[in-house]
């Protein structure tokens, strides 16, 4: 294959700087010494397959003037920044970049429609002479030889390569057809050395003339990475994975234009100039939903003892219409009377037209992390051979069916009946979006520990608000919305900002237990004695139509996936530190997912109703808080850490010490302002509740009952240190800061092998 050689073509293309080549490998993961080999060629195509996202945005953008890179220099910088771009554009970058790690490459020309319409390189190792293709938008795993033929397939795109009597080759890619299949020509390839300038006149035509090749009245758009392939032709966007093909339609040129910018990860390309471009040029550019579609939807939960909720789940699905559901529930009570509860509803469940797996691997009590990778291992397993759901919504079975509101200033309960009917819009709305958040009303799912100042601060505030009150009269309507407007304002760790500390939250009527003062100020007494489970009593989580759809990791037991690839990519990582299981692998598995893998995760208004219950109060001693305590601590800094992503970077130390003394601040605050209600209860003589014996039975039953839930904090343990104490001491051992850094070195490792296993398992049951 000398002859290749004798020609000068390697006059017009421009050498990479070492600064630029080193750049280039960077992105690529790569070391800068490769040396020339068809391993090492394989293995830069594919990583520059992956980097690149193949579109055709700067070609419909330039119908309307916008420059595009139709010279060699500009085409090197596209690549350089990272913008991707069609044929010429990535073929350039690759070219330079083999030249640079000295490799014998050149130019040469395949013909889709036309002679000269599309440009590959040819490489010439001492194992022969290979056909590099990184611009038509392929998930080539190889390269091909000119002189032999080569099949490759690979998540479900099938090539083959066959040489040609003129020394050139034929490229095809198998199409499915019905039950069959059949075998299409992607191009033809004559191996002769061209230059760039070669490629000029057919360039110039795919940028100006209608009709020369597909990119002026179409849209393209390929995103290629590691574990499958992202494809946007026209309306129709598919994801190619372990799980097969999935199909979501693009209703819209917004919905088009954040598909490209967050999914396809090409915001820095002319999106909005292309789109209208392709948008004038198409009678029908968008998708038409369907009136009535038919939708898969799996529901998955971990059962620990909440029947009730199950059922009212069932209910639900069974009269949503439209949709086909199935249920996996996956045993996880401790208490065998929960258990044989739980039996008892799934088989009264089965009379309706709804397939439930029940699954009892015989092991209860499971974290959080360990219940949720093994609903993924189970719907991984079932799906492998079936057609897979079109959505998953991963669930906690202590959520009820209805969501919590104050209207005209009454704490209301309303049921979520839409719920299904809501997501399902939100699925065909926003194919950007592969994981839904739905949040929770009521009372966050957070420890005890977070919101006893503030609940205390409002029970010091509201005493006094009742004070002020005649008994017999009818309790006033609040209206409080501004406070509810504060951020985070249930939640005494906050970050953001101590407007929240200062600004007391009334105790908002309930129509359920009458109308005057008194009764109201009975049923708040009541209520208040679930402050010390995590009840946010004055201040819960309400319901708000107007929240904007926003990104988000905050995962929570309440998720829908949109992809199911995303629903098997998504690890639960966590760590054993100080012989302690940490918290917080929702959201850790989210913020992992979200960095490295096409996902984009988003919070809107689809909550389940969380209450606090007695069932929740099982730290019951200093013990059993200390370890309680110790999981949320060291889970919150490691879901800190990966949020930040700053790699090493990350202030362990600085981060401990400051989450402690927030901590320890808090409770000493929250013991404050209990010590200042048994004062103010002790010398106060005009309140109308001293003269009330069943309210003042009431509130002095809630200080006892709060002065001893706080003791666990503060009384002293066996080693005569109190729980503050033992989380400072915690907190400012240097043990403790490289435990935290090497658990969360640790993190990364765990997400990567967390696929390797769940693409092992599909792949078994395939």
């Amino acid at each position: 294959m000398t002859h290749f050689l004798t020609k000068s073509w390697q006059d017009d293309l421009p050498i990479l700087t070492t600064v630029q080549t080193q750049l280039l490998l960077q992105r690529l993961a790569l070391p800068d010494d490769l040396e020339p080999s068809l391993t090492h060629l394989n293995l830069l195509q594919w990583r520059y397959l992956c980097h690149s996202v193949f579109h055709n945005l700067y070609l419909l953008a330039g119908f309307q003037g916008y420059p595009a890179p139709l010279s060699v220099s500009d085409s090197l910088q596209n690549v350089l920044d990272g913008h991707g771009g069609p044929c010429h554009v990535q073929a350039v970058g690759f070219l330079c970049l083999l030249r640079s790690l000295h490799y014998s490459a050149h130019f040469a020309a395949a013909e889709i429609n036309a002679p000269l319409d599309h440009v590959v390189i040819i490489v010439h190792l001492a194992e022969g002479s290979f056909v590099c293709d990184v611009g038509n938008g392929h998930p080539y795993r190889q390269v091909f030889p000119l002189e032999t033929p080569l099949e490759q397939n690979w998540m479900g795109w099938h090539f083959r390569s066959t040489p040609t009597k003129s020394g050139g080759l034929c490229l095809q890619r198998r199409i499915a057809h019905g039950n069959q299949h059949r075998w299409k020509t992607v191009y033809q390839l004559d191996p002769t050395p061209c230059t760039f300038q070669d490629f000029i006149p057919s360039l110039q035509k795919h940028h100006q003339q209608l009709g020369f090749g597909p990119f002026l009245q179409h849209l393209r758009a390929v995103r290629i990475f590691e574990q499958g392939v992202l494809s946007l032709r026209n309306a129709c966007y598919e994801r190619y994975t372990i799980c097969g093909k999935q199909t979501r339609l693009v209703p819209s040129l917004t919905a088009a234009s954040k598909l490209l910018q967050e999914v396809f990860g090409i915001s820095q390309a002319p999106i909005q100039q292309a789109l209208h471009v392709y948008q004038s040029h198409q009678a029908y550019p968008w998708a038409c939903i369907p009136q009535k579609p038919t939708i898969h939807l799996q529901v998955s939960l971990s059962a620990t003892g909440i029947a009730q909720h199950l059922n009212d789940l069932v209910q639900v699905l069974i009269q949503t219409q439209g949709l086909i559901s199935t249920l996996l529930v996956l045993e996880n009570s401790i208490n065998p009377v929960d258990r044989l509860a739980n039996c008892q509803c799934i088989e009264y469940l089965r009379q309706y037209t709804l397939s439930i797996h029940y699954i009892d691997d015989g092991q209860y009590g499971s974290s959080i992390a360990v219940s949720r990778r093994k609903q993924v291992r189970w719907l991984a397993q079932y799906y492998a051979q079936k057609k897979k759901p079109d959505l998953v919504w991963m669930i906690d079975d202590d959520l009820a069916w209805q969501h919590l509101s104050v209207v005209n200033g009454y704490v209301s309960y309303h049921s979520a009946d839409r719920l299904v009917t809501e997501l399902l819009t939100y699925y065909y709305t926003y194919p950007h979006i592969s994981v839904l958040l739905g949040g929770v009303t009521g009372d966050p799912p957070i420890r005890p520990d977070a919101v006893l100042r503030t609940q205390l601060f409002d029970l010091l505030a509201n005493l006094e608000w009742f004070a002020a009150l005649k008994p017999d009269q009818t309790y006033p309507v609040l209206k409080q919305s501004t406070h509810f407007c504060l951020p985070d304002y249930y939640y005494d760790h906050s970050e953001m900002g101590e407007m929240h500390y200062h600004v007391p939250f009334r105790w908002q009527a309930r129509r359920d237990v009458g109308a005057t003062v008194r009764e109201q100020c009975l049923a708040y007494l009541k209520a208040a004695t679930n402050i010390t489970i995590g009840k946010a009593v004055t201040r819960p989580l309400l319901y708000n139509s107007n929240m904007p759809l926003k990104p988000s990791v905050l995962r929570g037991g309440n998720t829908i996936f949109f992809d199911f690839d995303v629903l098997l990519a998504h690890a639960y990582p966590n760590a054993c530190i100080d012989g302690i299981e940490t918290r917080r692998a929702d959201m850790i598995g989210a913020s992992l997912l979200q960095t490295h893998y096409p996902a984009r995760i988003y919070q809107a208004v689809l909550p389940l109703l969380h209450e606090r219950t007695q069932r929740a109060l099982v730290e019951t001693d200093q013990q059993a808080t200390w370890d309680s305590l110790r999981s949320e601590f060291f889970g919150v800094i490691l879901a800190r850490a990966v949020n930040a992503n700053v790699d090493d970077a990350f202030d362990f130390k600085h981060a401990t010490q400051q989450r402690a003394m927030r901590i320890i601040s808090n409770l000493q605050q929250a013991k404050h302002y209990l010590d200042t209600l048994k004062q103010q209860h002790d010398i106060e003589t005009e309140a109308w509740w001293k003269h009330d014996v069943e309210t003042n039975i009431a509130l002095q039953q809630l200080l006892a009952h709060l002065t001893s839930s706080l003791d666990i904090y503060f009384s002293f343990n066996k080693n005569n240190q109190t729980l503050l104490d033992e989380l400072l001491a915690l907190a400012t051992d240097p043990s403790t800061i490289n435990a935290l850094q090497h658990a969360y070195t640790q993190l990364k490792p765990q997400f990567t092998q967390w696929q390797h296993d769940i693409t092992a398992l599909v792949q078994k049951h395939i």
